[in-house]
C-alpha cells in the first residue's frame, strides 16, 4: 500500500473520479426530482429507466470493443468532454428560458446513464493496464471507498441543493466537475500498451473483435461460471433498490427516516469493505474471501425475507453493503489478475450485458408480483438466487487457483 500512496497517477485518477462522480450524482438526484414534477413525469421517468436499461444492454458489447481497441485514457477524456458538452448548454438554456421541458430533462438523465456505461469499464481496464499486478487489490479497495464516499457526498449535497437553487445552477456544478476531471485525466502519465501482447487483428474486423471476448470465456467455462456467480450480489442490490421503499412502507410500516437511514448504513458497510477486504484477502486468499462476502450477503438477504423487523432490517443493510462491496473488490481484483488486458473490455462487457438482462427480468417479475405478494416474497426469491451463487463460488476453488483451465486452447480474436 505504501508505494501506491506515493504514486501520482493514483491521486490523479481518484480525484478525477470522485469529482465527476459527485457532480453526476448530484444531477442524478436532481433530474428525477424535477422530472416527476412535470405533468405525467412519473410515467415518463419509468419509461426512461426501462428504455435506458435496454439501451445499456445493447451498448455493452460495443463499449467492450472500444475499450480494447482504443486508448483508455482517450476514452475517459472523451467521456468527460461529452458530459461537459451536454450539461453546460442545458445550464445556459435554463438561465435564458427560465425553465426546462420534459424532453430536455430526459436527455440529461439519459446522458448520465451513458456516461456511466462508458466510464466504469474504461476505468477498470485503465487501472489494470497502467498499474502493477501487485497493486490491484489495494486499488480496487480505494476505488470502492471513493465510489461510496462520492455517493454519500452527492446524496447529501443533492438533497441540500435541491432546496437552495434552481436546476441550471446544479447543472453548472455538474459541468464544472466534468471540466475538472478532464483536466486531471489529461495530466495522467499514460502510454497505451495494452495491445502489445495481443495477436494481430483478424480480417473479420469488428465482428471478430466483438466475438473475441466470448471465445475467451467459452474456452474457460469454469472461470466464466465463477465470475457469473460473483456478479449476482450486484444484481441483488439493483433489485433491492426497487424493493426497499415497498419493504419499508408496506412490510415494516415505517417512515421515510428508516429509508434514509438504511441508505446511510448500506454505505457504511460498503466503505468498511473497502478497508477490510485487502486484509482479509491477504490472510485467507481470494476464494475464502469471496465465500465470506457472498455468504454474508446471502445471509442478510435471507434475514430480510424472514425477519421483517425495523432494527434487524437496518442491521442487515450494513452486512448487505459489506457483502456486495467486498465481493466487488475481490471479484474485480481476480478478474484483473486472470483476464488479459487486451480482452478485459469485452470480457467485462459480457458480464455487464448479462447483468442488464437479469435486472430487466427481475424488475419485470417484481413489478408484476410484489404489489400482491409483498416485498418479503421477492426477498425470498433473491435469497434462493444468492444461495445458488454461494454454492457456485464454493465449487470454484480450483478455478480461482488457475487449475483445470486451458489458457491456450482458443485463439483470441482481438482488434
Amino acid at each position: 500500500m505504501e508505494p501506491l500512496l506515493k504514486d501520482r497517477r493514483m491521486y490523479l485518477l481518484l480525484t478525477a473520479n470522485i469529482a465527476s462522480s459527485v457532480g453526476t450524482g448530484i444531477s442524478g438526484i436532481a433530474i428525477p426530482w424535477f422530472l416527476i414534477q412535470q405533468p405525467g413525469g412519473e410515467a415518463v421517468f419509468g419509461y426512461l429507466m426501462f428504455g435506458m436499461t435496454v439501451v445499456s444492454f445493447l451498448l455493452s458489447p460495443i463499449i467492450g470493443v472500444w475499450v480494447d481497441r482504443f486508448s483508455r485514457k482517450g476514452l475517459l477524456q472523451l467521456n468527460q468532454f461529452l458530459g461537459l458538452a451536454v450539461t453546460l448548454p442545458f445550464a445556459l438554456w435554463g438561465w435564458a428560458a427560465g425553465s426546462f421541458s420534459p424532453w430536455q430533462l430526459v436527455v440529461i438523465s439519459a446522458s448520465s446513464t451513458l456516461y456511466y456505461n462508458l466510464h466504469f469499464p474504461t476505468q477498470f481496464a485503465l487501472v489494470q493496464e497502467i498499474f502493477d499486478r501487485s497493486r490491484y487489490r489495494a486499488l480496487n479497495s480505494l476505488l470502492e471507498v471513493q465510489s461510496q464516499a462520492a455517493a454519500m457526498i452527492s446524496g447529501g449535497l443533492g438533497s441540500l441543493l435541491l432546496g437552495m437553487m434552481d436546476l441550471q445552477w446544479i447543472l453548472l456544478i455538474d459541468a464544472s466537475t466534468f471540466l475538472f476531471a478532464l483536466i486531471l485525466i489529461s495530466l495522467l502519465p499514460y502510454r497505451h500498451h495494452g495491445r502489445q501482447t495481443a495477436p494481430p487483428r483478424s480480417p473479420g474486423g469488428w465482428w471478430s473483435d466483438l466475438s473475441g471476448g466470448v471465445a475467451y470465456l467459452r474456452s474457460r467455462p469454469g472461470l466464466t461460471f465463477f465470475f457469473f456467480c460473483t456478479m449476482l450480489p450486484f444484481i441483488g442490490v439493483m433489485a433491492s433498490n426497487y424493493l426497499n421503499p415497498l419493504y419499508v412502507v408496506d412490510t415494516l410500516k415505517a417512515d421515510a427516516a428508516v429509508m434514509g437511514l438504511q441508505e446511510m448504513l448500506y454505505a457504511v458497510g460498503a466503505v468498511a469493505a473497502g478497508f477490510t477486504i485487502p486484509w482479509l484477502a491477504r490472510r485467507w486468499g481470494s476464494h475464502v474471501t469471496l465465500l465470506i462476502t457472498v455468504g454474508l450477503f446471502t445471509l442478510s438477504t435471507a434475514v430480510l425475507a424472514f425477519v421483517p423487523v425495523v432494527g434487524v432490517f437496518l442491521t442487515m443493510k450494513v452486512l448487505f453493503g459489506w457483502g456486495n462491496a467486498g465481493t466487488r473488490v475481490a471479484r474485480n481484483t481476480l478478474m484483473m489478475e486472470r483476464v488479459p488486458n487486451a480482452l478485459i473490455g469485452r470480457v467485462n462487457s459480457f458480464f455487464q450485458a448479462t447483468g442488464y438482462i437479469l435486472r430487466i427480468l427481475f424488475l419485470g417479475l417484481f413489478t408484476q408480483t410484489v404489489p400482491g405478494l409483498g416485498a418479503t416474497w421477492a426477498y425470498g426469491i433473491l435469497f434462493l438466487l444468492m444461495a445458488g451463487a454461494w454454492v457456485g463460488v464454493a465449487c470454484g476453488r480450483r478455478v480461482v487457483r488457475g487449475e483445470g483451465e486451458t489458457p491456450g486452447k482458443t485463439s483470441l480474436k482481438t482488434g
